[in-house]
């Protein structure tokens, strides 16, 4: 094993030797230290092995007696670098090939959508874009659950949305809401479900009647069923042709930036009572006019309490007569101390708390902030927090509405 090791490290040569009397050849090998192994006869020719060290020395006893050396084989570490010195520049272009196409596939080359009906695919694609997914996008760069919860609160019609990378392709699967049809079939109005300000309008029938950027309130006309005409820039006022107004019913989508928000707070000392272990019976006799104590002591035993009154009374003629048991329970008052930042984060909980029971589930938020109402001359800690969400407030509203 140690001689493998060593012949590898070394390296060897596998030689014919040619000639007459090639035994001398071998004696005088081994005379000069030249170890020679794997002697094998090959007709006329000799086959040995040598090492790389001791290969000069053969050469040279060759020359000097007239023999003729033919390298078969090279073998061993110092022949290996030799080859991989020649082909330096092959393994080179290798390894910067394996770089490449590694570096290459940590990007996005391609982005597909599958699953939308009425979707437009332009719309995901440009949605998917604003929030890092896009052709040409390095995969570290974004998270794949950050940007389906994105596209969730950007496209209102998505009730669902997944995110797959294969390889260098991002691959979108959306499930469309299903909105139930509004049983309106003349024409009408999107009105404002709620207050808020208009982020963006998409008209599909109908004339819009706010933009980018106009506070609405709730029950406002957002794009109206009743189209009016507009004259046309490109054609001069003789050749305009009149049209009359026409009714349709408006179909649209709106979406506006609306707020909602939470009171909470926290009392900077706070007293409780609880139930403790003591408790006395009290008991009178009721007689027409008067209540007799029938108790030794009067007095009660305790600061806190609560009672229980039993009574059983029979009702006659000259009043009511009978039997009265008062049962009190102790009850023990604890006093609680909160620090400010303690107080702060209880009323921060419970506002929160609070808002979401005024926002409901369809509530998407996007941005929020907390603003504490209290002045430092109150017992107690208040905060508001206020959430922002941008959502479609577009509604239905017949036109003639009012009139039924």
């Amino acid at each position: 094993m140690g001689n493998k090791l060593f012949e590898q490290i070394g390296g060897t040569i596998k030689i014919t030797l040619r000639g007459k009397n090639q035994e001398r050849a071998i004696n005088m090998a081994s005379t000069r230290g030249v170890f020679l192994w794997d002697i094998k006869k090959r007709g006329d020719d000799l086959e040995l092995k040598v090492r790389t060290s001791g290969f000069s020395a053969l050469k040279q006893i060759a020359e000097e007696n007239n023999f003729e050396l033919e390298v078969q084989d090279r073998r061993g570490l110092p022949f290996i670098r030799t080859i991989l010195r020649r082909r330096m520049a092959f393994i080179g272009g290798g390894f910067l090939f394996v770089v490449a196409m590694y570096l290459l596939s940590s990007f996005v080359w391609s982005v597909d959508v599958g699953g939308n009906k009425t979707i437009a695919r332009e719309r995901i694609i440009v949605a998917a874009a604003r929030h890092g997914v896009y052709p040409g996008a390095p995969k570290w760069t974004f998270s794949c659950s950050e940007v389906e919860k994105a596209l969730l609160q950007e496209i209102d019609d998505i009730s669902y949305v997944r995110l797959d990378l294969k390889g260098v392709k991002a691959n979108i699967k959306v499930v469309e809401k299903i909105v139930p049809l509004q049983n309106i079939d003349g024409p009408g109005n999107i009105v404002a479900k709620k207050d808020g300000m208009v982020e963006s309008v998409l008209v599909l029938d109908g004339q819009a009647q706010v933009k980018r950027g106009d506070v609405v309130a709730k029950g406002d006309i957002l794009i109206s069923g009743l189209v009016i005409p507009q004259p046309s820039p490109y054609v001069s006022p003789e050749e305009q042709i009149e049209m009359e107004p026409s009714l349709v019913k408006a179909r649209g989508e709106v979406k506006a930036r609306v707020w909602c928000q939470g009171y909470g707070e926290c009392r900077l000392k706070t007293e409780t009572l609880r139930r403790g272990k003591g408790k006395q019976n009290k008991y009178y006799l009721i007689i027409p006019g008067r209540t007799l104590s029938l108790n030794l002591r009067d007095e009660v035993r305790f600061q806190f309490y609560n009672q229980k009154v039993f009574s059983h009374l029979l009702r006659t003629r000259w009043g009511e007569i009978g039997f009265k048991r008062v049962v009190l329970r102790e009850n023990i008052k604890e006093v609680k101390v909160y620090s400010e930042e303690e107080a702060l984060a209880i009323a921060k909980t419970n506002a929160w708390k609070d808002l979401k029971k005024e926002a409901g589930p369809g509530f998407h938020m996007v941005a929020s902030r907390v603003k504490m109402i209290s002045s430092p001359s109150e017992p107690l800690i208040r905060v508001r927090v206020i959430a922002e969400s941008i959502e479609n407030i577009a509604l239905v509203q017949p036109i003639n509405a009012d009139a039924k």
